[in-house]
């Protein structure tokens, strides 16, 4: 006489694992923030893995490996190229940092779970696998379970989660040859020729900001004091200057280098290169080191990021400090500007506003610590945004005094390589982050203060991140042979439709991404 049902332990187990799998699906799913559909193929894939043991350690592993990415996927999503070429040209100190950065309450508690459901999973379907054994087979048994696991293995190739793994896969060969593409542009010789110079500034200095977004400076419209000394200069602020794409190596490839079709930038056609050929003495430093990412210590004509002079009265830049500061960076300004040069260009590229923003202030005073966010529960962070800002504004001020103390022609470019977006909804805790879908990723300050204007003007006008170069060799009065110099009413727009950004994966007009609050 047959067992109750009730009573079969083996059954139990089933019905048992079923509510694991259906729980385990769930937490995947948001935690991966991936579509509701998936739900249905995370269920599917680990039901049918309990058809032998090794498909069942085989998906337990998978997926145990794609729970420790959730701290990543709660505030990012699913990682993507962008993600992991960005990762593969990113210090080891910034990666810890980053870590830092996502591990939250939120996130480690979704990853613990999700690590003692799988466990969990794993020992009830061994357990049904042990109890079936004894069970007497039909003969066409094993072809159904071929069966079964060839459509295991087919979903898992072609749907999430499992399918993370095979898009990573794709992805890391595509940064590889990414790499190498962009190894084979740096050794090319510079195809630029420079047809005329009219060397208007003997003293140039393009600082590159790091996660600036416009909306947060008091010089354009916040109503917070951020920004008192730009208050009071003379020159041009553009408050919708868009950035090429919205993390640095993607940004300033398209801006520093010559990028004639918005996606193919040349490496060997660079500011750089061109400023070396107009004459100018080249310096280029950061509080990041190992920063020449972004273009060519080759073409550095004097000092970089790597070849710092040594000098006694300077303040040393200290390279084991886990949060470096922008500010000992004035220090070789002061002394670049002193060297015995004809025409100076230096090039800075600030920690500014990296994530974990608290940390970038070193010893800077907060004069927002009283402010209150009640619908931002990361407050304290925008806070701390707030005074790095401010202290952007007193960097600025300060290398602008130095320029106008020397009394030579100057100019003074700002701009940031991309924004960040404030999350208030966000998943995993980091309410102040890098991302693609924003408008707040891509729209920066772009300002420009020289010796030969005078007047105190904000643009509304948009502005691309692609042309940035073109129209610093106009405020230059460079022209050469492959980049035309443009001046900034030929690249001013009214119409933010006319404008594209490059995501991480493909070019896409800028008003297709969504707004973000601005948060008072």
């Amino acid at each position: 006489m047959p067992h109750n049902l009730k009573y079969n332990p083996s059954f139990k187990n089933f019905v048992w694992n079923l509510i694991l799998i259906a729980i385990i699906s769930v937490i995947f799913n948001y935690s991966l923030s991936i579509h509701s559909k998936f739900i249905i193929s995370s269920f599917c894939i680990l039901l049918l893995s309990q058809v032998s043991k090794w498909s069942l350690w085989v998906t337990t592993i998978i997926f145990s490996l794609i729970a420790l990415i959730f701290p990543i996927t709660l505030n990012f999503g699913i990682p993507t190229k962008a993600h992991l070429l960005n990762t593969a040209h990113t210090t080891f100190q910034e990666t810890l940092e980053f870590i830092f950065m996502v591990l939250s309450a939120k996130s480690c508690l979704m990853l613990l779970l999700a690590l003692v459901l799988l466990s969990l999973y794993l020992k009830n379907g061994l357990q049904t696998l042990n109890m079936r054994k004894n069970l007497p087979k039909k003969k066409y048994y094993r072809y159904i379970r071929m069966a079964l696991l060839l459509l295991t293995l087919v979903l898992a190739y072609k749907c999430y989660p499992p399918k993370i793994l095979v898009d990573t896969y794709i992805n890391l060969s595509w940064v590889k040859q990414e790499n190498n593409t962009f190894a084979q542009n740096m050794k090319k010789p510079t195809d630029v020729i420079i047809t005329k110079n009219k060397k208007k500034f003997k003293n140039v200095v393009v600082i590159i900001g790091e996660s600036t977004v416009s909306d947060y400076l008091q010089v354009m419209g916040y109503p917070h004091a951020t920004t008192p000394n730009l208050q009071k200069l003379n020159g041009h602020f553009y408050k919708n200057f868009i950035s090429a794409a919205p993390y640095t190596n993607h940004a300033l490839y398209r801006t520093l280098n010559n990028c004639p079709d918005k996606h193919n930038y040349q490496m060997n056609n660079n500011l750089v290169n061109i400023a070396n050929q107009a004459g100018f003495a080249t310096y280029y430093f950061a509080a990041e080191p190992g920063d020449d990412i972004n273009m060519s210590y080759s073409s550095i004509s004097k000092y970089n990021a790597g070849n710092l002079p040594q000098s006694p009265e300077l303040g040393k830049i200290s390279l084991a400090n886990p949060y470096r500061d922008d500010t000992p960076v004035l220090n070789y300004v002061r002394l670049a500007l002193s060297d015995h040069e004809e025409n100076r260009m230096i090039l800075l590229h600030m920690m500014g506003h990296h994530p974990r923003v608290c940390k970038r202030l070193r010893g800077y005073p907060n004069d927002f610590k009283e402010l209150r966010h009640e619908n931002m529960p990361g407050g304290w962070e925008l806070n701390c945004y707030l005074a790095v800002t401010k202290k952007l504004d007193s960097f600025i001020a300060d290398i602008h005094t130095q320029l106008k103390k020397l009394n030579d022609p100057y100019a003074l470019f700002y701009l940031s390589d991309h924004g960040l977006v404030f999350d208030m909804n966000s998943k995993g805790g980091a309410f102040i982050h890098h991302g693609t879908e924003y408008k707040s990723n891509y729209r920066v300050p772009y300002i420009v203060l020289s010796s030969d204007i005078h007047e105190h003007k904000i643009f509304e006008n948009y502005v691309s991140g692609f042309d940035f170069l073109p129209n610093l060799l106009y405020y230059l009065g460079i022209e050469t042979n492959i980049i035309k110099s443009k001046s900034i009413q030929e690249i001013m727009t009214d119409n933010p439709a006319d404008i594209v950004i490059f995501d991480g994966n493909v070019l896409r007009p800028y008003v297709s991404l969504k707004d973000s609050q601005i948060v008072y």
